[in-house]
């Protein structure tokens, strides 16, 4: 039994390159220039530079630069086969979003929206880092699910 749920896991590539698309973004980060960047595993088909895609339930996506890690570097690629890592520069894209089918997906994806399990204001030291600080906030809240940063709409409270 666990052998067969391994192998019904980790199909070959020459059986899931030619199928629809399918990858689901695990991580963003952003450079120490600013750039946004979204991580992307591959599960099924091939993913080519200039190829336009649709994220699941939004507006599609045109692949202007994909990179792949390979032997310890970070390197630009212009196709992208099942099983890769594919890091793409992207504001639109966010944490869980499914790049073609998501009926493809081998797992149930995450819940999208966890419930926070602490909750806590937080103020900047003075007016004028206010802006600052919901930015910086809101940066951390776009690379991490289990964050999230709200303002209180009648108190303002961050």
């Amino acid at each position: 039994p666990l052998m067969d749920a391994v192998t019904g896991l980790f199909q070959p590539i020459g059986e899931q390159g030619s199928a629809a698309l399918c990858g689901s973004v695990f991580k963003v980060e952003y450079t120490d220039c600013g750039q946004r960047r979204v991580y992307l595993r591959l599960y099924s088909g091939t993913l080519r530079l200039r190829d336009t895609v649709a994220l699941a339930g939004r507006e599609k996506l045109k692949i202007t630069e994909m990179r792949i890690p390979s032997k310890g570097e970070i390197v630009r690629t212009d196709t992208a086969y099942p099983g890769e890592i594919v890091i793409l520069p992207s504001d639109s894209v966010r944490l869980n979003d499914v790049l073609g089918d998501p009926t493809r997906l081998p797992r149930k994806r995450w819940r999208e929206d966890p419930l926070p399990m602490l909750r806590t204001s937080i103020a900047p030291k003075t007016a004028a880092q206010r802006e600052r600080l919901l930015d910086a906030l809101t940066q951390l809240a776009d690379t991490d699910p289990l964050l999230r940063c709200e303002v209180d709409s009648i108190t303002h409270e961050i």
